[in-house]
């Protein structure tokens, strides 16, 4: 995707999300790896969070904590979901306190497989107006999503400093 170019017009806010208390499950998986897994993945988390103390307040949230390159290799990934109660943590699961994410966002709602463009333009649509990146990144599903569905509606978050 090295070939998208950013827009320095494109009408982008630095925004701090709401602090939020996230159950995750860290993973490293290729592209193809996490669209075939994404559901099982999420399902087993789920069930976690609940066996372990929790409720699952909130939409689903995939976070990638280093810049992504191209490389087409493994990427550490976060799958997670904001709950309520104390959830403990298990094998590779945890249970941390987001103090609110620092970021520009973007809507998304269209085919699954423009995701990773529609990202890739955010992030060059902020290197061109001249923000500093943080290097972590999200994606947060909305309720509206349904699994096999033609599309999806994610809120595309690229953090900032």
């Amino acid at each position: 995707m090295s070939h998208i170019k950013g827009d320095p017009s494109a009408a982008l806010t630095v925004k701090v999300t709401e602090p939020v208390r996230l159950y995750l499950g860290d993973y490293a998986l290729t592209a193809e790896e996490m669209a075939e897994k994404i559901v099982p993945l999420a399902t087993k988390l789920g069930i976690t969070i609940v066996k372990e103390g929790g409720k699952i307040v909130g939409p689903m949230y995939i976070i990638f904590p280093e810049l992504m390159s191209n490389s087409g290799g493994k990427i550490k990934v976060r799958f997670g979901f904001p709950v309520t109660g104390n959830p403990r943590p298990q094998g590779r699961y945890q249970f941390v306190r987001d103090k609110g994410f620092k970021c520009v966002s973007r809507e998304y709602n269209g085919a699954p497989d423009g995701i990773a463009k529609a990202f890739a333009q955010l992030y060059a649509d902020a290197v061109a107006k001249g923000l500093k990146l943080s290097g972590e990144s999200r994606q947060i599903a909305s309720t509206d999503n349904v699994v096999g569905g033609k599309t999806v509606k994610l809120e595309l978050q690229v953090g900032v400093q």
